[in-house]
C-alpha cells in the first residue's frame, strides 16, 4: 500500500524512497533444517503443548484489561512509567472494524496459534487506515482496545533503550529457539510469533516483530523486532503489506482541560525522573507530545508550525511528519507557541546532562529526541545528511547561531550559519 500523494513527490522524495527501500531489508529467515530440528526438541512456540500462561515469568505481577469489543482479557505490565500489553493483540472483528477484513491472520492459518501468539496484522489494519486517517495524531488508537494506542518511536525507544535491557530480558521464558537463556525480567513476555511476508509464514519460534505507528511516504513503516540469535534489538522500515504482531500502549490520562496534561503513571517520580505529557498549539490546534523532567518541559516532537518560509524535505507540507520541518534561525527564535521558547545552550545542556547521568553514557535520546526519520537538514537549496539531528538554539553571534547536533552516542554544540534551516524543539517558559 502506498500513502496518498506518492505520485506527486519530487525528485528528492524519490531519493528518500530509495534510502528507505534500502533500509527495508528482507526479513531474516531461519532455515527449514534448523526449524525442523528445533521442532523435534519441542522448543518452537507452535510445536509444543504449553499453555499461554506458561510463557510468562511467574515472578512478575501483571495487571489486566478487558477489551470491551470482544471481552478478550489481556495481561498488562508497567515498565518505567509506561503500561504495555503483555500479550500480542488478538482482535479480529472486521464487522466492527471493516479495515481489518483480509488484513490479519493466525500463524499458518491455525486458530490455536492466535490463542498463544495473537494475530499478525498489516500496518493499515493496525492503524485502522482509511480515508479519515490523519497523519498528525499524538496517540493513534488504531485497532487497540479503548484507552490504549499503537506505540510510536518514543515509546519503543523508551522500552528498548532507556532501561539498558538486553533482548533475553524481554523474551518469554519458553517457546524460543535456544530458549535456555531467556529471563523475561520485566514481564514483557515477547513471544516469537513470526510474520507473514509475501504470503509466506516465516520465523515462528525464532523472531518477534511488533508494528509502530510511524510510516514513511515510501510505503514502509517501522517495526521493532527481537531475534533469537542476536543480543541486540532491530528497529527497521518494513513493507506495509507484511503482517506482524501488535503490542498496544496505555494512552495518556488528561489531568485537566489545560494545554499541558500529565500522563498518569503507577510509578512515582522518584522511580521515574521524567514522564510524558502533551500540549496543544493554540495557533493551529496541533497537538504535541512533551517530555517533562524535574526542571523542564520539552516538545518531544519537532515543531511543525507553518511560517512563511518553513521547509519540508518533501516540499509538500501536507506530507511532512514531525521530523521533516526546518526553520531559518530568524524564524526559529519566534516560532514556538505562546508560553514556550527556543531553548538556549544552557537549557539544552541541562537536558543532556540529565540523560548522561541517568544512563552513564553519551546516549542522549531515549525518549524521542533522536527521531527515526532521515537525519537531514537544508543547506542553500539542497539537503545534507551526516548522521546527526540538527537543532537551533537561541544563542547567536552575528551571522552565526549555536546549533545542537545529536547522534546515537554523541552531542555537539557548535556554530552554524543562519542561512541554514534546522529543526526546532521548544521548551516551556
Amino acid at each position: 500500500m502506498k500513502l496518498p500523494g506518492m505520485n506527486f513527490l519530487l525528485a528528492f522524495a524519490f531519493l528518500v524512497l530509495l534510502v528507505l527501500t534500502a533500509c527495508a531489508e528482507d526479513d531474516y529467515v531461519v532455515s527449514d533444517a534448523v526449524l525442523e530440528e528445533q521442532e523435534k526438541e519441542g522448543l518452537l512456540l507452535y510445536a509444543n503443548d504449553l499453555e499461554a500462561d506458561e510463557y510468562r515469568n511467574p515472578e512478575i505481577e501483571y495487571g489486566e484489561i478487558t477489551d470491551e469489543r470482544d471481552n478478550h482479557v489481556y495481561r498488562t505490565i508497567t515498565i518505567a512509567g509506561i503500561t504495555w500489553m503483555a500479550q500480542n493483540l488478538e482482535y479480529a472483528d472486521s464487522v466492527q472494524t471493516p479495515n481489518l477484513k483480509g488484513k490479519s491472520w493466525c500463524y499458518e492459518d491455525k486458530p490455536e496459534n492466535c490463542k498463544k501468539g495473537g494475530r499478525l496484522y498489516t500496518w493499515s489494519a493496525v492503524v485502522d487506515y482509511d480515508s479519515t486517517y490523519k497523519f498528525f495524531e499524538l496517540e493513534r488508537r488504531g485497532i487497540c482496545p479503548q484507552g490504549f494506542f499503537v506505540p510510536g518511536s518514543a515509546e519503543v525507544q523508551h522500552l528498548l533503550y532507556n532501561q539498558n535491557l538486553k533482548p533475553f530480558q524481554l523474551r518469554s521464558v519458553a517457546g524460543w529457539l535456544g530458549n535456555g537463556y531467556n529471563t523475561d525480567d520485566i514481564g514483557f513476555s515477547a513471544l516469537p510469533a513470526g510474520a507473514k511476508v509475501k504470503g509466506k509464514y516465516i520465523n515462528g519460534g525464532s523472531n518477534a516483530y511488533f508494528w509502530t505507528n510511524y510510516a514513511s511516504a515510501g510505503g514502509f513503516a517501522y517495526v521493532f523486532n527481537i531475534l533469537y540469535e542476536r543480543n541486540e534489538f532491530d528497529f527497521n522500515a518494513r513493507d506495509l503489506e507484511n503482517a506482524y504482531s501488535l503490542r498496544c500502549v496505555k494512552a495518556s490520562k488528561k489531568a485537566s482541560s489545560s494545554s499541558s496534561n500529565a500522563v498518569a503513571s503507577s510509578s512515582s517520580s522518584s522511580q521515574v525522573p521524567y514522564f510524558f505529557s502533551e500540549m496543544t498549539d493554540s495557533r493551529d490546534n496541533e497537538v504535541y507530545k512533551t517530555l517533562v523532567t524535574k526542571d523542564q518541559e520539552w516538545l518531544d516532537e519537532n515543531l511543525r508550525f507553518k511560517t512563511d518560509s518553513v521547509i519540508c524535505h518533501t516540499n509538500m507540507l501536507d506530507m511532512c511528519d514531525s521530523s521533516n520541518w526546518y526553520y531559518l534561525w530568524k524564524e526559529a527564535v519566534n516560532a514556538c507557541p505562546e508560553g514556550w521558547h527556543l531553548p538556549d545552550t544552557t537549557e539544552w545542556r541541562t537536558l543532556v546532562n540529565m540523560f548522561v547521568s541517568l544512563h552513564n553514557d553519551g546516549e542522549v535520546d531515549t525518549l524521542g529526541f533522536d527521531d527515526v526519520a532521515l537525519r537531514s537538514y537544508r543547506m542553500d537549496g539542497g539537503y545534507g545528511k551526516d548522521g546527526y539531528d540538527h537543532f537551533w538554539t537561541a544563542d547567536e553571534d552575528d551571522t552565526l547561531a549555536v546549533q545542537v547536533r545529536l547522534g546515537s552516542s554523541y552531542v555537539a554544540f557548535d556554530k552554524q550559519s543562519k542561512r541554514f534551516a534546522l529543526s526546532v524543539r521548544c521548551v516551556k517558559d
